[in-house]
């Protein structure tokens, strides 16, 4: 279910990748060419985060969103936009200001947006948002990692809140191979849930195999 049938002229993508509250060993927001590009992107400090000891530390956090200048930018073009926060290897509620920005940009404009549903800004982003300028929420389940940290109760009941308020929101995670083990237990979970779990391709290398190529017909049928 999407609301991409809104009147939009333009569409925005802002990353959102500074920052998560996660640790996917699939993400290439791990790796060390991305640290270095990263603090390079970022010229302060404040917006830098890191790795100890096998949990998340970060000193500040992700920038705030400065709505003022963005929508007087948009205003002077006269149309309306479609901003996408997407988040590879970030989480957009990290953001400080993020409902905030949101709530304000979506007086005008619309938006769509990737987050792992785990933290409880979520239901606060429901109560300052209307559903209607929202084109889309993809709900990215991210299930060793909510495993590990016990989060995946938390997933499902924003989920259920997104969607209880009308939001456009659906449920997809990455076909890392080392998951077909319990793909089908948690597709039946979360179908047992009321949520239909779709599997993205996994792009990159897994014991010595590179994906999506190498995907095999039983990997695929599940």
């Amino acid at each position: 279910m999407t609301n991409d049938h809104v009147p939009y002229d333009a569409v925005i993508h802002w990353l959102c990748d500074a920052d998560c509250n996660l640790k996917c060993k699939y993400c290439f927001g791990l790796s060390n060419e991305w640290f270095q590009k990263k603090n390079i992107w970022d010229d302060g400090p404040s917006a830098q985060a890191h790795w100890q000891n096998g949990e998340y530390k970060k000193s500040g956090g992700a920038r705030p969103i400065d709505s003022a200048r963005l929508l007087s930018v948009l205003e002077q073009t006269g149309k309306i936009f479609k901003i996408v926060f997407t988040a590879n290897h970030g989480e957009p509620f990290i953001i400080s200001n993020f409902i905030e920005a949101c709530q304000k940009i979506t007086e005008k404009q619309y938006i769509a947006l990737t987050t792992n549903l785990t933290l409880p800004a979520v239901r606060r982003f429901a109560d300052a948002v209307h559903p209607q300028r929202v084109c889309w929420i993809v709900a990215s389940a991210q299930l060793d990692e909510m495993e590990r940290l016990g989060l995946t109760d938390q997933y499902i009941k924003n989920f259920f809140f997104l969607k209880a308020q009308g939001f456009p929101v659906v449920s997809q995670a990455v076909a890392y191979p080392s998951l077909q083990s319990k793909a089908t237990n948690v597709r039946k979970l979360f179908q047992k849930n009321g949520i239909k779990l779709e599997f993205t391709p996994f792009y990159g290398t897994y014991d010595g195999l590179e994906y999506p190529k190498a995907y095999t017909d039983k990997q695929l049928a599940v």
